[in-house]
Order: structure tokens, then sequence, then C-alpha cells
């Protein structure tokens, strides 16, 4: 495929959108923490190419477009990590430093230890969703978090059988057809099919997920690893 090279924010989102979703979902499965600010990192990154003129900065001789645009989000994700430490990284002290200072430093992060943490810090976030008190508060977080290792409860099933008047045993198949019914770069469930789950409005579901997901997961996950040291 040749190399595409963008001169506008509309270009670049028409040729690259989906390696930059892409490139989104990794640092999501290397901090979970991130998946709630997902949002607010793409669209700094896309106010980063508007406010430094970037896209007039590339070399065609130096590098492909893709390896240009890689190197940029490596840099985006460094200044986020950086200026969100305190949510990425609550346990580490004053003094420390660990934030990677290079993409050389940063892709080091993907050995053997950095994925035994990542495990471990995916099953905290989910035993936090089972912590949500309300049913359909908890099942919201679950739907848009929606992945293979999200597990629903009994009571869970039944409140989503009522819902869409399906018998119990047909949950877990309908919640696997709407989650294979989201674009291939998103994560979770549909806004649209949430709400024949759940009695939300569509245009009410994100900035909900949003409060929901700082006030049970995010706050609770910086105080858990605070305390654990």
């Amino acid at each position: 495929m040749t190399d595409k090279i963008p001169t506008t924010i509309e270009e670049l989102k028409t040729f690259y959108g989906s390696s930059i979703k892409d490139f989104i979902k990794r640092q999501c499965k290397k901090y979970p923490a991130f998946f709630a600010l997902r949002e607010d990192f793409e669209q700094e990154l896309y106010c980063r190419f508007l406010d430094k003129n970037i896209l007039l900065s590339y070399d065609p001789c130096r590098a492909l477009f893709k390896t240009f645009l890689e190197r940029i989000m490596h840099n985006a994700f460094i200044s986020f990590l950086k200026s969100n430490k305190s949510i990425f990284f609550p346990f580490s002290k004053k003094d420390d430093n660990p934030l990677p200072e290079d993409e050389s430093s940063f892709t080091s992060l993907d050995d053997e230890h950095e994925t035994v943490k990542v495990d471990h810090d995916v099953q905290l976030v989910i035993e936090l969703i089972n912590r949500i008190p309300k049913i359909e508060e908890r099942l919201l977080v679950k739907l848009k978090f929606y992945c293979e290792r999200i597990r629903f409860s009994d009571e869970e099933v039944h409140h989503i059988a009522e819902r869409l008047k399906i018998m119990p045993e047909q949950v877990l198949q309908t919640i696997q057809e709407m989650s294979k019914a989201k674009k291939e770069d998103a994560i979770g469930i549909r806004n649209s099919d949430i709400c024949r789950i759940l009695p939300y409005r569509p245009g009410s579901i994100s900035t909900l997920f949003k409060r929901l997901v700082r006030k049970y997961i995010l706050n609770q996950y910086i105080y858990m690893k605070t305390s654990s040291r």
C-alpha cells in the first residue's frame, strides 16, 4: 500500500484514524486507568497537530509517514503521562521517575514484568466495577468496558433478560452479538444497544460513564495502589 501523506487534519483522520485508534487501544491494555481518558488524549493529539503545524514538518525523505506518525503519538503519549502522572503512577514517590523519557525507553515497557503488572491491574479494575452498588450503573460500566474478561452475575443476567424480553440463557450470546456490531476499532457495546438494556438516553451515556469511572474506579484505583505501598 502506498504511503499516504495527509496535508489536513481531515485527511489525517481519513488515512490514519484507524492507526491512531489502534495505538490508543494498545495503551489502554498497558494502563487500565487510561481507558477513561482515551478520548481526551485523542482530542489532545489532534490539537497538537493543529497547534504545532506538525503535518508541515514531515519530510518524506527521512521516513514513511506511518513511522513519523508513530513517533509523534509516542511523544504525545509521554507528555500525556507526565501531565496525568498522579493517575497513571499514583504509587510512585516524589523523587521517583517512572515515566519513559524517549521512544526507546517507552517501548521497553513491553517486557514480561510489565505484562504481569498490567494483567493484575486489569483484574483490579474488574473487581472495582463489581463493587458499583447500583445494578444499572454497574451494568453501564460493564457494557462500555465489555470484553471476554467481563462476567455478569445472575442478578445482572436476569436484569438484562427482563429488559430485552429474552430468556436468561440467551443473554450472553446477545451481548456478544452486540459487541460484534460495534466499529472494529471501538471498545465495548454501542450506546444505542446499551439504551436497549438500560433506561438511559444515548446522549447521556458517555457523560454518565465518565462520571462513574472517575467515582468508582479511578479514585478507588489510586487509593488502593497508594495504600498497598
